[in-house]
């Protein structure tokens, strides 16, 4: 998650959908005061390789904090932090109403199956969860359901959804929205993508009854983007 005060946007990160090599990317144009929350270790350090911001400003300044809680984070630990992928509707209550009006704010969503797809072989794939379709059954696509994140009440409270099946030509319509100095591009180095063996991207069969489940998980998607199930 990065709230940019340089070029005044806002980028809540939702999963699955390259959220952490968008975040890389949009680090290099950030500036000293801009919020950009912690990464992994790994991606982090990909990301001090290129030269670009790291993770800094992601503590929640005094103002949204009870007393007892400002007294107390010292010896409890308690300070109250900006984090990785954080729901719109908590950015806006700690930057407050006159930053979370005037910035863009935008996200990246993607078809559902292709979504769940991409959480089955980042947890392991069939060598170590089995049967895509009882990975379904199991109701572990909820890992991946980023509705609640970008939305209120079933309303996206964001300016731009970006569709992660245009998300080259959508992030260089975001870069001219926000006055970046030159086309975003994402880094060759892919965030995560260490955990995923190309070789085993395959699956069995997908049945009718997983995607009904997915269909009726990611409904409120598929009705907003016009997203498919059947024939993905």
């Amino acid at each position: 998650m990065i709230v940019s005060h340089k070029h005044k946007f806002i980028f809540i990160k939702t999963r699955k959908t390259a959220g952490t090599s968008v975040e890389i990317a949009l680090s290099e144009f950030c500036g000293e005061d801009d919020i950009i929350t912690p990464i992994s270790e790994a991606d982090e350090k990909a990301r001090v390789s290129m030269g670009f911001r790291c993770a800094q400003n992601f503590l929640v300044p005094k103002e949204f904090h009870s007393r007892l809680e400002w007294y107390g984070a010292p010896i409890m630990n308690s300070r109250k932090r900006f984090y990785n992928h954080m729901p719109a509707i908590q950015v806006k209550k700690y930057v407050g109403e006159k930053i979370w009006n005037s910035y863009f704010k935008f996200t990246i969503e993607r078809t559902p199956l292709d979504k769940c797809l991409s959480l089955f072989h980042y947890l392991g794939g069939e060598d170590k969860l089995g049967a895509f379709n009882t990975f379904i059954e199991s109701g572990n696509m909820a890992g991946c359901i980023d509705f609640e994140k970008y939305s209120k009440g079933g309303v996206l409270i964001v300016d731009k959804v970006i569709r992660y099946d245009k998300l080259g030509e959508e992030l260089g319509k975001v870069g001219e929205k926000v006055g970046l100095p030159r086309p975003l591009r994402l880094p060759e180095y892919q965030a995560k993508s260490g955990f995923r063996k190309k070789s085993k991207r395959e699956v069995a069969p997908i049945s009718d009854k997983t995607r009904a489940q997915i269909a009726t998980a990611f409904a409120r998607e598929i009705r907003l983007f016009d997203f498919k199930i059947q024939g993905e």
